[in-house]
């Protein structure tokens, strides 16, 4: 049963719906596990270690005031030690996070080899279809897959701004169409070019990887100019 999943795609700008969509590239790609990983590894560094960092610097905060509050405190006092115990297991768990993450991912990407997906993008929107129902997946940012459904519903609610919904559509046509996933670029969406592959985030949430390499040279200058223009900060080029 096919189903057509639609992220971020209510309130728009007005001007932006009104416009008709440019087609820039189509394509079909299979996904790897060495693809997957990689440009996920790419997410984690782009959005997952900075906050990371942050984490760090906080618990180290932490643990500095209180080994200044064991120096100070009168003997006897355990309080500071069970800080200082509290603070190394939270530091331990934000670093282990995203090593788990990344390893979930591993594990994910190694069934998911080899299954194919189709790509249409416009200047609009990006269009991704799962060839297979039974392996239709989408990373999210905790190294998990989760149906296409799940994604859109959950990716809704971590940004105050993004909505999401499914399109109706009749029985008959659920039962021809094969299940996909449509990204409203002008939403809560950024694009990581990383010259192999494309790295689609939405939410800062789920990750989408589209090797590069299934796009002739002219649709691929085409789509990173036009994508760069109408998404400004959010296509960011790294190397």
């Amino acid at each position: 049963m096919g189903m057509l999943k639609e992220m971020f795609s209510e309130g728009q700008d007005d001007s932006f719906q009104k416009r008709e969509p440019v087609p820039l590239a189509k394509a079909k790609y299979k996904n790897s596990a060495e693809m997957i990983l990689s440009g996920y590894k790419t997410f984690q560094k782009k959005y997952v270690y900075k906050k990371v960092f942050l984490k760090m610097l906080l618990v180290v905060i932490a643990i500095v005031s209180s080994v200044l509050m064991l120096i100070t405190s009168e003997s006897g006092d355990v309080r500071p030690i069970v800080m200082i115990a509290l603070c190394v297991v939270i530091g331990v768990y934000f670093i282990s996070q995203p090593i788990k993450n990344r390893n979930e991912v591993k594990k994910s990407a190694e069934k998911l080899d080899g299954s194919e997906y189709d790509i249409e993008i416009t200047d609009q929107t990006i269009k991704i279809t799962m060839a297979d129902a039974e392996n239709a997946a989408v990373y999210d940012g905790n190294g998990e897959t989760a149906e296409p459904s799940e994604a859109t519903e959950e990716a809704s609610s971590e940004n105050n701004d993004s909505d999401a919904h499914e399109e109706e559509k009749s029985e008959e046509d659920e039962d021809k169409a094969s299940p996909a996933t449509l990204i409203h670029l002008d939403g809560a969406v950024d694009i990581i070019d990383r010259g192999d592959m494309f790295v689609l985030i939405v939410g800062k949430k789920y990750v989408f990887i589209v090797p590069q390499d299934v796009f002739s040279e002219e649709e691929l200058e085409k789509t990173r100019h036009k994508l760069a223009a109408v998404m400004g900060i959010r296509y960011k080029v790294v190397d």
